[in-house]
């Protein structure tokens, strides 16, 4: 079974940021500069987090088909791709959409 690291991504820009504050530039740099970088970098690092927690979650899939609230039977599955807009920022959520002729995902 393959093991996926949802949150490698999060994980190399954390280990990213930490070596670039450790840099000597970066220990020269003003101390208000530095606080503005930071906070855009811990913004991006948030946003990947969120985007490995929404991709560990799967896509949706549940079946064959689904029931709707209307009671129609939707058997034709599809992956869709959306794109969320949180408060750190864009992520991309994959989901199977279930339809049917005449009823819409």
């Amino acid at each position: 079974m393959l093991s996926v690291d949802f949150f490698a991504a999060a994980e190399n820009y954390f280990a990213k940021m930490f070596s670039i504050l450790q840099s000597q530039t970066t220990k020269e740099k003003r101390l208000d500069i530095l606080e503005q970088h930071l906070s855009e970098e811990t913004r991006e690092l948030a946003r990947r987090i969120d985007q490995g927690h929404i991709d560990s979650r799967g896509d949706g899939d549940i079946g064959a088909a689904v029931i709707s609230i209307d009671k129609v039977k939707l058997n034709h599955k599809r992956k869709m791709l959306r794109t969320l807009y949180t408060v750190f920022g864009e992520i991309n959520v994959n989901r199977v959409g279930y339809s049917r002729r005449g009823h819409y995902s």
